[in-house]
């Protein structure tokens, strides 16, 4: 995982519209590269090209949840300092 120079913020789409449209009117506003995947699995996979500068994660994943995967990110070096952000629709269970 190499930094790459232009920021890359990896945005985790779903069906959250708030994500859309944070993706949409923050990201392009200030000029940042976006990455999108829709599931743990190709988060990491992105990430194995390049680390970003943030990361924004939806609680809940397709194929698990935002807080397993921030485990699994701050358990590696070389994107154990970066931001992650997690946004939900207030709807978490109780067994995150």
């Amino acid at each position: 995982m190499a930094r790459s120079e232009k920021p890359i913020e990896l945005v985790v789409s779903g069906s959250s519209l708030i994500l859309a449209q944070l993706r949409w009117i923050a990201f392009r506003r200030v000029d940042l590269k976006t990455r999108v995947a829709n599931t743990a699995q190709g988060i990491l996979e992105l990430l194995a090209a390049a680390v970003p500068q943030a990361i924004v994660l939806e609680a809940q994943l397709a194929d698990s949840d935002a807080f397993s995967l921030c485990k699994t990110l701050k358990e590696h070096n070389e994107t154990k300092d970066v931001p992650v952000i997690v946004m939900t629709d207030g709807a978490i269970s109780q067994h995150m």
